[in-house]
């Protein structure tokens, strides 16, 4: 019997799907919906201010999506975000930020969020909250303080420092140039004032983020995540402009959880000595060690074959956005369905049991890795001949007689390029060649 709970951070989630902090989770009518869809927690979004009496107006969020089948469920999409002064505000509707809602005071907030909070512990679920801002638009001392007291009088389960804000405030940038400042102090500073478990959130974008997470360790974080988003101008060559900047928040898609794992790979599996290979910290002289604490992946999450490949990578759970916003809090079940039928085929009692188990194989047995070569299928090949010059190898020629393209297996290294290409799918590969070397023998003569 598969069981998806998870122990996370000093918390227990009954599965490690948590709505991240955004549009989907701006105020208690939405956040609701996600308790209602399964989640097992969600991360409610911050009041995003600077300092304490600041009343900064209601926004609106707009985006930009690429390459997108309608579906968000087959390929890849790349998604941009966008936040500016909002138009037209309803009063009618909960207060939260973004959107037609208004902007509420920290005192409103913490209503809201005590609503949250009794109605996610109705169902098993539970309410962390996003604190502070970070990058140029840094939080003062005294606000990290007062949001931290407020949430924590809430009830929510945990506070997740919004440390790697939307990459417009470069926030990596900052934490690069002054550590104790800007991961370090927020950090020690709501550890003082509470004992809720901090997560913090780390961009991957413009930074070490592998050294950043081991100074978020250290200084008393429970659970780190990295996210993967990018600042992003996308340009209009007709008009010669673009969108709003600094409106522009970011740019991530589906396509970047490869990119993620690696980042969580490289963060679990630090050897003992590589510091001989000179792989040192950007900061204090140190050499990076394994991050011990737990990681929440956030970035890219479109279905439960992503989630498996972060936990395996090495995550505890996953943080999704942007797949909430094109889907709907529908996708928890989806989600949640996909990965228990893999943990079901693969025998799998819990997410923790297959957390981190990947090894990548070692530079000095690459050359024991198989080198396939490429085939191609005379029944399905149409001689179309879109294989043969994006070849670095010169090895397929088109034989005119019979209309069909044919491998020189001798010169393939199997790069597996036109297996890529060709629109027939009547490229494959095999282990085993020795009678494919006397065939290209035959057609070459």
């Amino acid at each position: 019997m598969v069981d998806l709970s998870i122990k996370c951070a000093g918390l227990e989630l009954k599965n490690p799907i948590i709505a991240a902090a955004g549009p989907n989770t701006k105020n208690y009518d939405i956040v609701k919906k996600g308790i209602d869809a399964g989640c097992g927690a969600i991360v409610v979004r911050g009041l995003q201010l600077r300092n304490l009496d600041e009343k900064p107006p209601s926004t609106r969020e707009f985006w930009n999506i690429y390459h997108s089948d309608k579906t968000f469920r087959r390929g890849l999409y790349s998604f941009q975000s966008a936040a500016v002064k909002a138009l037209r505000v309803n009063r009618d509707i909960s207060p939260g930020v973004g959107g037609a809602s208004p902007r509420p005071t920290l005192q409103e907030w913490t209503s809201e969020v005590k609503r949250m909070v009794h109605y996610a512990h109705e169902y098993n679920s539970l309410i962390i909250t996003n604190i502070g801002w970070c990058g140029d638009y840094f939080s003062s001392e005294d606000l990290w303080e007062a949001e931290a007291i407020a949430m924590d009088k809430a009830g929510v389960d945990a506070l997740e420092l919004h440390t790697g804000p939307c990459p417009t405030v470069e926030p990596g940038r900052y934490i690069q140039a002054d550590p104790e400042k800007y991961l370090r102090g927020p950090i020690r500073t709501i550890r003082k004032i509470t004992n809720l478990p901090i997560l913090v959130k780390l961009p991957i974008d413009c930074c070490d983020v592998i050294s950043l997470a081991q100074i978020a360790e250290d200084a008393g974080a429970n659970a780190i995540v990295p996210t993967a988003r990018w600042m992003s101008i996308n340009i209009d060559t007709g008009q010669e402009k673009t969108s709003l900047w600094p409106g522009l928040m970011g740019y991530g898609g589906n396509w970047s959880v490869p990119i993620l794992s690696a980042y969580i790979y490289r963060m679990r599996q630090r050897k003992p000595g590589t510091e001989k290979l000179g792989w040192k910290s950007s900061y204090e002289g140190q050499y990076y060690k394994k991050i011990t604490i737990p990681i929440i992946a956030s970035g890219g999450v479109s279905s439960g074959d992503d989630v498996v490949k972060l936990i395996l990578a090495g995550a505890n759970g996953v943080e999704i956005c942007t797949q909430i916003l094109v889907e709907g809090y529908s996708l928890v079940k989806r989600i949640l369905k996909e990965m228990k039928e893999w943990m079901q085929k693969k025998e799998y009692y819990s997410p923790g049991d297959f957390s981190g188990i990947i090894r990548l194989v070692e530079p000095d047995q690459v050359d024991k890795v198989s080198q396939p070569m490429a085939i191609v299928d005379e029944e399905l090949c149409n001689g179309c001949k879109k294989c043969i010059s994006p070849c670095t190898n010169e090895a397929i020629i088109f034989l005119e007689k019979i209309n069909k393209a044919k491998v020189l297996v001798n010169k393939c290294e199997g790069c597996r390029t036109c297996y890529y290409i060709c629109p027939q799918g009547a490229i494959s590969f095999k282990e085993s060649l020795e009678n494919e070397v006397e065939k290209t023998k035959e057609w070459r003569n």
